[in-house]
């Protein structure tokens, strides 16, 4: 298994998100939280198994219809670079 690094801006927005998302309905961030890190594991595990990114040297996990996490693979390291909403303008 690969081992994890995650930006700066990867955590800033995770936990930006899920505040948003919890000041409305804590139990569907909790959910949205689960979904992703369920996904970022099994990118550890199998990080051929999802789409290649829109950038060169990416990949992307829909991890929630609304969500996707960019990263990329880098040695042994998962780097998570970013998420993003599905509709927000890619980065």
């Amino acid at each position: 298994m690969l081992s994890l690094t995650w930006r700066p801006r990867a955590s800033a927005r995770l936990a930006s998100l899920i505040r948003y998302i919890a000041d409305r309905d804590p139990a569907a961030a909790e959910k949205l939280r689960a979904s992703i890190y369920r996904s970022i594991d099994h990118a550890r595990e199998f990080p051929e198994a999802y789409r290649r990114g829109r950038r060169p040297g990416t990949r992307e996990i829909v991890a929630h219809r609304n969500y996707i996490v960019i990263y990329r693979v880098v040695g042994d390291e998962l780097d998570v670079l970013t998420i993003v909403h599905s509709r927000q303008k890619y980065p």
